[in-house]
């Protein structure tokens, strides 16, 4: 209750946002997610959820988090000190890991960091136009199929960088924006497709080349083409590894 009532005080309000900033970047710098609400309440010294959730929309208001489409995510606003935060995080881990332990812990972290921040912008350039970045996901995939642009539904799950669960919601609200449509398949009549408009391909190809242009995929075009190719080996390597154990 104290904390609510500094909040109320003008002077100190804007000090305790920062504060409450601070406070969720080291958090997520450490666990790689969000805290619950309950936690959070906790962890800013509020005495209720609801008190958390009205400042987590504020944050949201602010792009700070996205509070959309799913669990809380970076929002564009979130990097910040995220560098700082994984350098104090880095002193904790040696003391209490060792050495070899923290640097490990540290990679993870930025490569964490990098990969939502990319993740958060991304969702920041869809909602541009009124799309949550899910949304976005199947434009894409749609885009990537070529003429006619269309498959069954169940195929943007298996063959994309889609998440299975909510894909027949999404398509509904993307269905009711004009741009995908529903269309029978015509080898089997039964079947239906999702399929590309004219308007959901503009939308896309203009939403990419905007994104093209953004700091957060020209960091990518400057690295040059060995440290690219060093840089995605690296990666598939990394991966393969992870998913052969």
């Amino acid at each position: 209750m104290r904390q609510e009532a500094e909040d109320r005080n003008g002077t100190l309000y804007d000090q305790n946002r920062e504060r409450r900033k601070h406070v969720l970047r080291d958090y997520f710098a450490a666990h790689g997610t969000f805290p619950s609400l309950a936690t959070l309440a906790a962890l800013w010294g509020y005495a209720s959820k609801s008190t958390a959730a009205r400042e987590v929309g504020i944050l949201a208001e602010q792009g700070f988090v996205i509070s959309t489409d799913g669990p809380l995510r970076p929002g564009p606003a979130f990097g910040g000190d995220h560098a700082q935060a994984v350098d104090r995080a880095e002193a904790e881990w040696t003391a209490l890991y060792g050495e070899p332990a923290a640097k490990v812990y540290v990679t993870v972290s930025r490569l964490l960091g990098l990969a939502r921040t990319i993740e958060a912008r991304i969702a920041a350039s869809a909602e541009v136009v009124g799309l949550a970045l899910g949304e976005f996901l199947i434009l894409d995939a749609l885009h990537r199929m070529g003429p006619p642009h269309e498959c069954a539904p169940s195929e943007l799950g298996r063959k994309f960088l889609i998440t299975p669960a909510g894909i027949g919601k999404r398509v509904d609200r993307l269905v009711a924006a004009g741009l995908v449509e529903r269309v029978r398949a015509r080898a089997d009549g039964r079947s239906l497709l999702v399929r590309l408009t004219d308007a959901g391909l503009t939308l896309v190809r203009t939403r990419m080349s905007a994104d093209m242009a953004a700091d957060h995929f020209t960091w990518i075009m400057r690295l040059g083409e060995q440290d690219l190719a060093l840089f995605n080996r690296i990666l598939e390597d990394a991966q393969t590894a992870i998913d052969a154990s």
